[in-house]
């Protein structure tokens, strides 16, 4: 492997480095770099597809091919870590860092299209610029590549053995089928009646009932299951994902589930048993201060981290003590959350600190996308680190018996905006200002909106973009936006033209035209790049320069006529009126 290789399998491991600050605005400082993501994406697809319909010199692009499609899967990586990158996306050097990657992906697929399209292979090896075209794209690449590497976390270093067994046998799960033979691993674990007696306080409902365990020395919940045929996938899936349950005993931080049972004749359930009982009776019975709110929630969050589930809307219950969308049904809360509804989060005018932060936690947890949610492991050293900083020193303190009572709760309006800001939360802004993308400055340029323009073509020239070169050089040689500075305009269209840049090549031709002495050679050959790379203004004035001789320029009917041709067949109406005039079809 080369070391240009070696390189290229950084990029894998590239763009994802740091942990995310602030959960709350991981979305916002994202932003700059999501179309970046899709254009990146696209350019690759579209750098794949040339070379799968490539007739000629495949193997001379595999290489590229082979960087680029890593590339791709590293991109795809980073826009689905987002929350573990923010400080990379507020980082102004990799930001434009990134839009330099994007830069050469693009120049990258006008190379592979070129190089497909010779017929000769060895037109390619024998091709001086060309090679050296390839050689500086691979050095541009690695080096771009290297700027945006971090090292990435590997987010699930270190998690529990229990976690990687569960995974397992939860894809096991998704291939059962009817016929397959069930290990033990996917039977629960089976509790004799014997063990279960009456408890000296008596609890039951239709559902569920409290029992004694003779051998936990403890009372258990016991609730009714209603169970399929033993014989049909839904009994075997069942089953196992109770099986997968069991295994969980490890977390402290879940009701474990112990087995299954039959009391009086039917089939139960058997799990911890949780005194205060569920949250939603938790929080009615007592009054719930800050510090063990925050607790609660540390210890909910371990308890997902072992589930796998969301817990926004759970950790927003515990904040304000009442059910979410209480004065609603089902299908209204489900359309609402859908188009990106959210019950308030208003924590009244004297907004704590902990508040804030508990907020931010829940803003960034019922993210609608769920790839922009952060990581439970993220979520948790959060919420641990806020605990910590708010520690209880006294237990009955925290907890105040409620008076029962209806209360008018101020839950959300399904007319009111949706995902409302948290009133006093200061979101950071970026430290940088994002770049205008290149089409957008051209739009502002063609819109007369010169001083916006100017900016875009600036900062997207510092950052090494040719056709921004280009747009800088020709505001500063015609003056454009109050700013003259010939000199370097003629600099920065010589280093576009250089570059590739058709139309730079053909207005630096034109610029030596002018200069004394008159280098007829450098005239004529940035002129014909510019022609050959397409631009019909180029092609025409190729033309007519061989076809009339001007400029001491030797005739040359046949070229002249093929620039002419190549020019008129895009419209190009100075082309078509001299091949008229010379009677030529």
């Amino acid at each position: 492997m080369d070391s240009h290789d070696e390189k290229l399998d950084g990029i894998t491991k590239g763009f994802l480095k740091f942990g995310l600050k602030s959960l709350a605005i991981a979305g916002e400082t994202v932003k700059p770099f999501l179309p970046l993501f899709g254009e990146a994406l696209s350019i690759v697809d579209e750098i794949v597809a040339i070379y799968d319909d490539a007739q000629y010199n495949r193997k001379s692009c595999i290489t590229l091919i082979d960087r680029v499609e890593n590339a791709k899967t590293a991109v795809k990586a980073l826009s689905r870590r987002k929350e573990e990158n923010e400080e990379n996306f507020r980082n102004e050097d990799y930001y434009l860092s990134f839009t330099k990657f994007i830069d050469t992906l693009k120049r990258i697929k006008s190379f592979v299209k070129e190089v497909s399209s010779l017929s000769k292979f060895r037109n390619f090896i024998q091709s001086k610029e060309i090679r050296e075209k390839f050689q500086i794209l691979i050095e541009d690449f690695d080096s771009v590549v290297s700027n945006i590497e971090g090292g990435v976390t590997d987010a699930v270093t270190g998690i529990n053995t229990v976690l990687e067994e569960v995974e397992i046998l939860s894809k096991k799960i998704d291939k059962l089928t009817p016929s397959s033979i069930v290990g033990e691993e996917f039977v629960p674990t089976e509790i004799p009646p014997i063990e279960l007696e009456e408890p000296k306080q008596k609890f039951t409902d239709d559902n569920y009932c409290k029992k004694w365990s003779r051998k936990l020395l403890n009372n258990v919940f016991c609730k009714k299951i209603i169970t399929a045929n033993e014989n049909t996938l839904e009994y075997k899936k069942i089953n196992a994902q109770l099986a997968i349950l069991g295994r969980m005993q490890q977390s402290s931080n879940i009701i474990k589930f112990y087995g299954l049972s039959t009391v009086n004749s039917e089939r139960v359930m058997i799990f911890e048993w949780a005194g205060y009982g569920n949250l939603k009776e938790f929080y009615e019975k007592f009054e719930i201060d800050w510090p063990l709110k925050l607790q609660i929630a540390v210890n909910i969050c371990r308890g997902i981290a072992f589930l796998h589930a969301c817990f926004g809307m759970l950790l927003w219950e515990l904040a304000f003590q009442r059910i979410p969308y209480k004065k609603y049904n089902q299908q209204q809360i489900m359309e609402y959350v859908v188009i990106g509804g959210r019950e308030k989060l208003d924590f009244g005018l004297n907004l704590t600190s902990v508040q804030q932060e508990f907020g931010n936690v829940i803003k960034a947890a019922w993210q609608g996308d769920p790839l922009d949610r952060p990581e439970i492991k993220i979520l948790f050293n959060t919420l641990d680190e806020l605990s910590q900083a708010n520690k209880i020193k006294d237990y009955s303190a925290a907890l105040n018996l409620r008076e029962i009572q209806e209360k008018n709760e101020d839950s959300c309006d399904l007319d009111d905006d949706l995902m409302p800001e948290m009133p006093n939360y200061t979101i950071d802004i970026l430290p940088y200002e994002p770049l205008l993308p290149l089409k957008g400055g051209c739009e502002a340029h063609k819109n007369k909106d010169f001083q916006k323009a100017w900016k875009c073509f600036v900062g997207h020239a510092n950052n090494g973009n040719s056709h921004a070169k280009y747009w800088q050089g020709y505001y500063l040689l015609e003056g454009i936006n109050g700013k003259i500075d010939k000199e370097k305009g003629i600099t920065l269209l010589r280093e576009s033209a250089d570059e590739g840049i058709k139309e730079a090549q053909c207005r630096y031709a034109f610029i030596l035209k002018d200069k004394e002495p008159f280098d007829k050679n450098e005239f004529v050959k940035y002129l014909t790049l510019a022609a050959d790379n397409g631009l019909d203004s180029a092609r025409y004035n190729l033309g007519d320069l061989y076809i009339n001789g001007k400029l001491d320029i030797d005739k040359d009917i046949e070229k002249g006529l093929r620039y002419l041709r190549l020019a008129a067949y895009n419209k190009h109406q100075g082309a078509i009126e001299m091949l008229n005039t010379l009677r030529i079809n």
